[in-house]
């Protein structure tokens, strides 16, 4: 019983995940590379992080403390969060520490009814960014100091995406062995 749970589990989780990378694709495709990828040139092009959050006050710190310690030039990206219709102070606590950035915004979605998943939350991100290229991660994650310019570094002219994972904190239970399974599947695909 558990094993066919695991594998429903597993593949929704494996749907979730392509039919994510291909709104993005969509995304970056209808907004026709704004710039044409101008920002190539320089050692340190423009980008823009967008994040999505919901409900995530309580992981959202460890995020934004993260992000505070990014070591790229503070003019060459911006930070785009969409709070996509939290129902605690998701959006306080990023308000408050966007306040404190001039390249941090807060975009406040409202899903449409019946919406599921954070796609359209992220599609609005891309959407409202001003850079051509597009990283993207979850408010409960913790980036690196120098994960912009890891990125960046895979760029050129003729790429599209660079899709990358990141590493978990070993814990125990049910969440973090759920969590384990996401971060594994989401390497994979």
């Amino acid at each position: 019983m558990f094993d066919a749970a695991m594998n429903g589990i597993l593949v929704a989780l494996g749907c979730t995940y392509i039919i994510s990378f291909a709104a993005l694709y969509w995304v970056l495709r209808k907004t026709q590379f704004r710039g044409h990828l101008h920002s190539m040139s320089q050692s340190h092009p423009c980008v823009s992080i967008v994040i999505p959050a919901r409900n995530e006050s309580a992981r959202i710190l460890s995020c934004i403390t993260a992000l505070e310690k990014l070591t790229y030039p503070k003019s060459k990206y911006e930070i785009v969060f969409v709070d996509d219709g939290s129902s605690d102070n998701t959006a306080d606590l990023i308000e408050e520490f966007a306040a404190r950035h001039d390249n941090w915004r807060v975009l406040r979605f409202a899903k449409p009814t019946g919406s599921t998943g954070p796609m359209r939350s992220i599609a609005h991100g891309v959407f409202h960014s001003r850079h051509d290229i597009i990283l993207r991660t979850d408010a409960d994650c913790q980036v690196k100091h120098d994960w912009i310019q890891i990125v960046t570094a895979q760029f050129d002219v003729q790429t599209a995406m660079v899709i990358g994972v990141c590493t978990m904190k070993v814990g125990s239970g049910p969440i973090q062995n759920f969590l384990s399974i996401d971060n594994l599947v989401s390497g994979l695909l």
